[in-house]
């Protein structure tokens, strides 16, 4: 005989003698089971997770876990930045053995301008990556650059006038577009000022330990280098076809 956990409205929820739970059903298909009617492409809650605030912030998380407990597979958790600011992190073990709650925060969304971060919590644009990102193909929409590309490109120096092979290069020397300075935000411990990981996040009770720190940081445009390299290649063309003009009106 099944429990009724309560019968107000059209939708009661039961505990069957499977132990399987339904909420807004009496036959539920799986350990927990939660319906609820919506129309006109609509959306509605269904479940709710509440934390108390007992300090700076606070938050809430779903837990995965398996092997009778001993495997802390992943965490998916709501996070108050103590400026009304909310966050979703998706955490995923990285633990070498059984009980050890190891994790590293792999997504991470952040409001409330909706950044979104891999391997990167404190994500400083639409999308942050801290690693390296593949993809089958890459769409741009940057302006072509029609100006002497082979003299701006004849400029670019390395820092180091010596060095071979593959080196910094000197950030002053890159043609305007292409030279870009980001910013970017990471935690920083108050006691080395040792900036941590992308994927640091600071737990709850050492959160006073560590402070956010933005900086600036040199970087490339991938978009206005590929139309640089392009003007170059074009200028190149155009000598060639020169020459080779030259050379049949001698014949």
């Amino acid at each position: 005989m099944a429990s009724y956990l309560g019968t107000s409205g059209s939708n009661p929820g039961d505990v069957g003698t499977n132990g399987k739970l339904g909420a807004g059903l009496q036959a539920a298909s799986e350990q927990m089971h939660v319906k609820k009617t919506t129309s006109n492409y609509s959306y509605s809650d269904i479940l709710r997770l509440e934390g108390t605030a007992g300090g700076s912030g606070h938050g809430v998380g779903i837990l995965f876990i398996g092997n009778n407990s001993n495997c802390k597979m992943a965490r998916i958790k709501g996070i108050d930045n103590n400026s009304w600011d909310g966050r979703v992190d998706i955490d995923v073990s990285k633990a070498t053995g059984s009980g050890q709650d190891n994790m590293i925060t792999t997504l991470s969304v952040a409001g409330p301008n909706g950044r979104v971060g891999i391997c990167d919590t404190t994500p400083s644009y639409t999308l942050d990556i801290g690693g390296v990102c593949r993809a089958d193909a890459y769409f741009e929409y940057s302006p072509l650059f029609r100006g002497d590309a082979i003299a701006a490109i004849k400029k670019i120096k390395p820092q180091k006038r010596n060095a071979r092979g593959w080196t910094d290069v000197d950030h002053a020397t890159l043609p305007e577009k292409v030279k870009v300075i980001a910013e970017e935000e990471r935690w920083h411990s108050k006691a080395t000022g040792k900036q941590m990981p992308g994927t640091f996040q600071p737990l709850a009770k050492n959160r006073d330990k560590y402070t956010k720190k933005k900086k600036k940081v040199p970087c490339r445009s991938v978009s206005h280098s590929v139309q640089l390299n392009l003007r170059a290649i074009q200028q190149l063309v155009e000598r060639v076809e020169y020459l080779e003009k030259q050379v049949a009106a001698n014949k």
